[in-house]
């Protein structure tokens, strides 16, 4: 009895150990910094920091709530002002990773096909695509008085999402454009693209307008400037040309006549197959009816692109822990379910105001353009999801609630993939051959998040090991393995 009894303690030992260590091994982790480039293109002239930004972590299994974090504030710590996050006891497997923070000046990011391994770290620093960006502040100003300046930029990305300036003194009304250089000196004469007005203009604080995608196309390679006009005149905040500079602008006054600075000013724009094509205006959660308050919501829009990436949605609860279950359905709410369900944590944003998010890798929720889907959100008890002013209502879609369309639209963003994300030809220099030079290419662009992201073979938006497997693969298949 004693044998059989000591064996059983041990077979139990032995199962615990078991679970015990492969508990211990799954308990992988991410870290990193949320930014952008304080000027486009230099990532060694240093980052701005995305400070109360909201991150949210999506599993691809959908194995478990996905958790938000708050940028540059740490749980129970004192801020760091830094973008930092960091989230722990992640199980191994494949993730997504949005940011955003709809009132606030910038715009999202989604890193795609995030792989956490066993008992790991895995650094990911998420990078906002800007086109232009010169941001310093505070720091010197360019002097009073006119009413209009201009910034001139190389597109690489292919549509504006928004512009930010920060600008000394105020103004009642201001008015952004983005005009197209149309090979004459004169910026006076370079035709308006895209437009858009701003009233209640405040001093020392991140001014900004947005677009939805697609509205402010771009041509990569082709000149353009962000004309800022404010009615009585204004300073923006600038930085004197140096080596360090911005490469492909500069500023201009009214006049048209070329300055030894640039302008603080950054265009957020479109990159890496993925579009904003429902956004928020203005800032603020939206419009509140708190007569509105339900279980199951949903949003239909028109697809343009081929795969959901991600939505959030401002929503208010009196629950402690907030979260929601998320659905995508084809045709509308009663419509065949689209892609995995899952389910993820609200970030707090304001007394009983939540954004939650969730995010999707390539091809997990296929899109057909053209085609109306349902974005569904649901919940255990009641929450009351805010809803877009008329002035910003989404033309292509409506909020239904309990299945039932309402004449509102939610305060929803949706990000879409645009493209089929195929691999890129592991020939980065275009020379007909994979050698020593595509190996150096893909060397340079390490780590980094600049202009030219040509050796990033696997279209996770990061220049990674990945990369190097899939580029040494090809080396191997040329030199037939001899190493030459």
């Amino acid at each position: 009895m004693r044998f059989r009894r000591a064996a059983l303690c041990f077979v139990c030992f032995a199962l615990f150990a078991g679970v015990f260590t492969q508990c211990a091994r799954a308990a992988g982790w991410i870290t990193g910094q949320g930014r952008f480039e304080k000027i486009a293109g230099n990532p060694s002239m240093g980052h701005k920091y995305l400070y109360e930004w909201d991150l949210f972590l999506s599993s691809a299994d959908n194995s478990m709530v996905g958790p938000f974090r708050r940028l540059g504030a740490p749980p129970g710590q004192p801020p760091t002002g830094n973008g930092y996050y960091r989230i722990d006891g992640l199980p191994a497997g494949l993730y997504s990773v949005y940011v955003n923070q709809p009132d606030f000046f910038a715009s999202p990011k989604l890193v795609p096909n995030v792989e956490i391994k066993d008992g790991q770290a895995t650094n990911l620093n998420v990078d906002l695509d800007i086109d232009y960006s010169t941001y310093f502040f505070p720091g010197e100003w360019t002097n009073w008085g006119p009413w209009t300046w201009f910034q001139t930029f190389k597109a690489t990305g292919t549509s504006v999402r928004g512009v930010s300036w920060i600008m000394a003194g105020t103004g009642s009304e201001g008015k952004v454009a983005i005009i197209e250089d149309n090979g004459l000196p004169d910026l006076r004469t370079w035709p308006e693209i895209a437009s858009k007005t701003k009233s209640g203009l405040g001093a020392n604080s991140d001014q900004w307008v947005r677009w939805p995608s697609g509205r402010v196309k771009l041509v990569p390679g082709q000149t353009y400037a962000v004309k800022i006009w404010v009615n009585g005149g204004c300073a923006i905040y600038k930085r004197d040309k140096d080596a360090n500079s911005y490469a492909h602008g500069r500023a201009y006054d009214q006049d048209s006549n070329p300055k030894n600075f640039d302008l603080n000013i950054t265009v957020f724009v479109d990159r890496n197959n993925q579009s904003v094509t429902h956004t928020r205006l203005s800032s603020g959660p939206g419009d509140f009816h708190g007569e509105l308050s339900d279980t199951h919501w949903g949003q239909t829009f028109v697809a343009t692109g081929v795969s959901l990436a991600a939505a959030d949605l401002f929503a208010a609860s009196t629950a402690s822990d907030f979260d929601l279950a998320w659905t995508v359905r084809q045709g509308g709410p009663s419509g065949p379910v689209v892609g995995p369900a899952k389910r993820t944590q609200g970030a707090y944003f304001a007394s009983s105001t939540d954004l939650v998010g969730v995010s999707y890798n390539p091809g997990d929720v296929p899109l057909v353009p053209g085609r109306t889907y349902c974005i569904e959100v649901t919940d255990m008890q009641n929450f009351t999801p805010y809803l877009q002013p008329s002035w910003n209502a989404y033309s292509d879609g409506a909020a239904y609630r309990n299945g039932a369309a309402t004449g509102h639209d939610l305060a929803m963003t949706i990000v879409e993939y645009t493209g089929s994300n195929e691999p890129k030809t592991p020939d980065i220099d275009g020379s007909k051959r994979v050698d020593f030079k595509d190996f150096s290419l893909l060397g340079l662009q390490w780590r980094g998040n600049g202009m030219d992201l040509s050796a990033d073979l696997d279209n996770s938006t990061v220049v990674d090991g990945s990369d190097v497997l899939a580029l040494s693969s090809q080396w191997l298949r040329w030199t037939g393995g001899s190493g030459r």
